[in-house]
C-alpha cells in the first residue's frame, strides 16, 4: 500500500519539475539502452512506445556452429549454387543445387550419398533449373523440377516414382505457366505446390495426384483512394484508357510450409514497398489468415497488418532496400522461422507475433561464421537452423543455446498461461540477459499470479505490459478502498460540503477572490465569455502578458503531459520525440491561427486587432491547460487504459475551447455566426498556405546553402 501512496507523490512531484524540462530537448530523457543491433548479433525488439519499437541487442538464442561446403562433405569443386534445403524427419539435410544435383548428409555433417536421378525407365534425367525440394525421408523425396515445368517424387536410389504436370482442368488460366518453386505435403497426402508467377497461391493435388484447385491466394488491398479512383476509371473509361491500363495484382508466395497439425505457413517476398505488412501468414483449412497480434495494450489486430522486418529503412545507390523473406518454417514448440534474403537475417516469432530474436545478417558481407552473402533457403530440425548462402554454396548451422531453450520454453509457458511454471525460467533468462522484455513481462504476470501486486506493476512497466499493469493497479486499488472506505466516504462528505458552503457563502456576500480586474475577466471569460470578451473589446481589458503566459503553459503541460504520463496513456518515446515539436504543436499554432484568423478578417472586415485575435486565442486554451495537467496525475491512478474519464474530459476541454474561441472572435470582429463560419474556412485555408510558404522558403533556403558550400569546395580545390 505504501508504493501505491508513494506512486500518488511521484506523479505530483514530477509536475514541480515541469518548466525546466520542457524546455530541454528530448535527448536528455533517453535512457541507457543498446544501440541499434549490428548485422552480427541477435537482437530483438524492445517497445519504447505503444506504437514504437526499436532494435537492441540480446544473448544469443542460436548460436553458429559449423559451416558446410563440398570440401566438408568430401565433394570436387564445381557445383553450381545452392538452389533450396531440407531436413527430413531423422534430421538428415538435403542439398539442391541449380545445376541438378542433390546431396544428403547425416546429423554429424558427413556425406551419406548423391542422388543420381534417372527416369522410370532407368535414364539419366537432368534436372539442371531445379528450385524447391521436400524430403520426407531417404527413400521419398520430392523436387520441384522448374525448367522441365513438372514436379517429381525420387526414391532411395534417385528413381522417378511420380510425376506431376501441369493440370488439364477448367481452374487453370489459359496463360498459366506451371514452373514449380516449392513443394509441401500434409498428413493426408495432399501436395501443395508453389509456381512461379502463380499469384492464384498453391496448387493443391490430393494422393491420388488429382488437381483440386488452388489454395490461400494473397490479396490485393485497397482503400478508400483506390475505390473512388476504381470508380473513377468506371465512370470515364473508354477504349483508350482500357487499352493503356494496368491491372493491379496480388504479390504470390516465395515459400510455404506445413507443421504436424497440418496448419500452412507461408511468406511473400519483395512487395515493392519500404513500408511492408503481413509477410508471415498462418492459413486454416479455407485458406484464412489466422494469425494474430497480441499488441501490448492487450487489443488483437490481423497480422496482415503488422511489419514482421523493420521499420526502419536504409536506402542504397538512392534507391530504398526492401526486406525480402524467402524462406518459411515452423518448429515443434508453435515458433514461426522466417529468412529475410536482404539482410541475410533469420527472425524468430512466437504464435503472438512476439519477436523472441533474429539472428545472422552480413548483408553481401559474409565474411564471419554466422553471416552471409547471399541468404537463399532455410530449413529446420531439432533445435537447428540451417541458412544456405547461395554465392559461397555453404550451409551455416545454428544451434539452440542454453539460455535460447530456457527462453523459448518460458515463453511457451506464458503463451499457455502457466506463470507460475515459467516464473523459474524467467528469473534464470534475466539474469542472463537484464534488458529482455518478454522476461520482465513473463515475470509480471507470474507475480501477479501469486498476488504481488506492487512487483507486479513495476515490472509490467519496464516491459510495456499495459493488461498486467492494469490488472495489479486495479487490484491494489479496491484493496486500499476496502481498507480506507470510512475515511474515503467521509473526505468526500467534507470536500462536497465545502464546495458548497463556499459556493453558497459567497454568492450572497459577494467574495471577490480576484482582486485584479483583468486576470478577473481572463477567469470569467470561462464562464461567461459573452462579457468578458465584451469587455475586451470596449474596455480594452485583454492582457498581453496573461495571453503570453498562457501560450506559454500550453506548451509547458503538452510536453509534461506527453513526458510524464503514465506509459499506457501516452506515446512518449525517448529516442524519437522532440520538445521543439510540441513547441511547433503549441505556441506555433496558436501564433499562426491568430494570424491567420486576423489577416483573413481584415479582408472581410473585422473589427478585431492582431492583439484582440492573439488574446482570444490564448485565453480558450486555458480548458487544454487544465486538462493537461488533471490527466497526466489521473494517468498514474486509473486502473483501465480505456477509461471513458479521459476521454469524457479531453471532449469537454475541447467543446470548451471551441465555445470560448467562438465566441471571442464573434465578439471581437463584430460577426455574424455564419459570417464567422466563412471566416474560420478562410482562416484553415490561409494557415496551410502559410506553412506551404514558409515549407519553400525552408527548402530554397537548403539549396542555396547547398549551392554555397559547393561553389566554395569548387574554389578551395582549385
Amino acid at each position: 500500500m505504501k508504493c501505491f501512496q508513494s506512486r500518488l507523490v511521484k506523479a505530483a512531484a514530477k509536475l514541480l519539475l515541469c518548466v525546466l524540462i520542457a524546455l530541454i530537448p528530448s535527448q536528455a530523457f533517453m535512457y541507457a539502452s543498446a544501440e541499434s543491433s549490428s548485422a552480427y548479433d541477435s537482437f530483438t525488439h524492445r517497445f519504447t512506445s505503444i506504437k514504437n519499437s526499436t532494435p537492441v541487442t540480446m544473448r544469443s538464442v542460436y548460436s553458429a556452429e559449423k559451416v558446410i561446403d563440398v570440401r566438408s562433405l568430401g565433394l570436387a569443386e564445381g557445383i553450381e549454387s545452392i538452389a533450396d534445403i531440407d531436413c527430413d524427419s531423422s534430421g538428415n539435410l538435403y542439398i539442391l543445387t541449380s545445376d541438378g544435383r542433390l546431396f544428403a548428409a547425416d546429423r554429424k555433417y558427413e556425406l551419406i550419398k548423391e542422388y543420381p536421378v534417372v527416369s522410370a525407365e532407368g535414364k539419366e534425367t537432368v534436372i539442371a533449373g531445379a528450385q524447391g525440394i521436400l524430403a520426407l525421408s531417404p527413400d521419398n523425396i520430392f523436387i520441384a523440377d522448374t525448367e522441365n515445368q513438372r514436379v517429381i517424387e525420387i526414391n532411395g536410389q534417385g528413381k522417378i516414382v511420380k510425376e506431376l504436370l501441369c493440370p488439364d482442368s477448367l481452374l487453370i488460366p489459359d496463360d498459366f505457366e506451371f514452373s514449380p518453386v516449392k513443394i509441401e505435403k500434409d498428413s493426408k497426402g495432399t501436395l501443395y505446390v508453389l509456381c512461379d508467377g502463380s499469384y492464384y497461391g498453391a496448387l493443391l493435388f490430393n494422393s491420388n495426384n488429382e488437381f483440386k484447385g488452388f489454395y490461400g491466394a494473397n490479396t490485393v488491398r485497397g482503400s478508400a483512394l483506390t475505390a473512388l479512383s476504381y470508380l473513377w476509371d468506371k465512370l470515364t473509361r473508354n477504349d483508350t484508357k482500357r487499352a493503356y491500363s494496368v491491372k493491379k495484382l496480388p504479390f504470390q508466395f516465395s515459400d510455404l510450409y506445413i507443421d504436424g497439425e497440418d496448419f500452412v505457413y507461408t511468406c511473400t517476398g519483395q512487395t515493392g514497398s519500404s513500408a511492408a505488412s503481413g509477410q508471415i501468414k498462418k492459413l486454416s483449412p479455407s485458406g484464412t489468415n489466422i494469425l494474430y497480434r497480441l499488441n501490448i495494450d492487450g487489443t488483437k489486430t490481423n497480422a496482415e497488418s503488422f511489419n514482421f522486418g523493420e521499420t526502419v529503412t536504409e536506402k542504397k545507390n538512392n534507391k530504398t532496400v526492401v526486406q525480402n523473406f524467402v524462406s518459411i518454417q515452423a518448429d515443434e514448440r508453435g515458433y514461426i522461422y522466417a529468412l529475410d534474403a536482404t539482410y541475410g537475417i533469420v527472425y524468430v516469432y512466437d504464435t503472438d507475433c512476439n519477436l523472441i530474436t533474429a539472428f545472422g545478417g552480413g548483408k553481401g558481407e559474409g565474411e564471419r561464421l554466422g553471416v552471409f552473402s547471399a541468404a537463399s533457403a532455410m530449413t529446420y530440425s531439432s533445435d537447428r537452423v540451417f541458412v544456405a548462402d547461395s554465392l559461397h554454396n555453404t550451409v551455416t548451422v545454428f544451434e539452440l543455446t542454453d539460455y535460447g531453450r530456457t527462453l523459448l520454453s518460458a515463453q511457451q509457458k506464458t503463451i499457455a498461461a502457466d506463470y507460475t511454471a515459467a516464473e523459474e525460467e524467467w528469473t534464470a533468462v534475466l539474469e542472463a540477459d537484464s534488458s529482455n522484455y518478454l522476461a520482465m513481462r513473463g515475470l509480471a504476470k507470474a507475480m501477479y499470479a501469486r498476488g504481488d501486486y506492487e512487483e507486479a506493476m513495476d515490472m509490467a512497466e519496464k516491459a510495456y505490459d499495459y493488461v498486467t499493469y492494469s490488472q495489479a493497479l486495479d487490484r491494489i486499488q479496491s484493496k486500499f478502498i476496502s481498507e480506507n472506505f470510512l475515511w474515503i466516504f467521509l473526505l468526500i462528505i467534507v470536500f462536497a460540503t465545502g464546495i458548497t458552503s463556499f459556493a453558497v457563502i459567497s454568492g450572497k456576500r459577494r467574495f471577490v477572490l480576484v482582486k485584479n480586474e483583468k486576470l478577473r475577466v481572463f477567469f470569467n471569460a470561462q464562464i461567461h465569455p459573452f462579457d468578458s470578451f465584451n469587455s475586451v473589446k470596449t474596455k480594452s481589458n485583454g492582457s498581453l502578458v496573461i495571453a503570453a503566459v498562457m501560450t506559454l503553459l500550453f506548451y509547458v503541460t503538452s510536453v509534461v503531459s506527453e513526458t510524464f504520463s503514465n506509459f499506457r496513456f501516452t506515446s512518449f518515446d525517448p529516442g524519437t520525440s522532440n520538445s521543439l515539436l510540441q513547441l511547433v504543436k503549441s505556441i506555433g499554432l496558436v501564433i499562426l491561427f491568430s494570424l491567420a484568423n486576423w489577416a483573413v478578417c481584415v479582408l472581410i472586415e473585422g473589427k478585431g486587432r492582431l492583439k484582440d485575435v492573439f488574446i482570444v486565442t490564448s485565453y480558450a486554451t486555458l480548458p487544454c491547460v487544465v486538462y493537461n495537467l488533471i490527466s497526466t496525475v489521473l494517468s498514474h491512478v486509473i486502473a483501465s487504459p480505456s477509461s471513458v474519464i479521459f476521454s469524457g474530459l479531453s471532449t469537454v476541454a475541447v467543446i470548451l475551447t471551441g465555445i470560448v474561441l467562438t465566441v471571442g472572435l464573434i465578439i471581437v470582429h463584430e460577426f455574424s455566426f455564419p459570417k464567422f463560419l466563412g471566416s474560420m474556412l478562410l482562416t484553415v485555408f490561409a494557415m496551410l498556405l502559410i506553412v506551404f510558404i514558409l515549407f519553400m522558403i525552408g527548402m530554397l533556403l537548403s539549396q542555396l546553402w547547398a549551392f554555397i558550400v559547393t561553389v566554395f569546395m569548387e574554389a578551395v580545390y582549385r
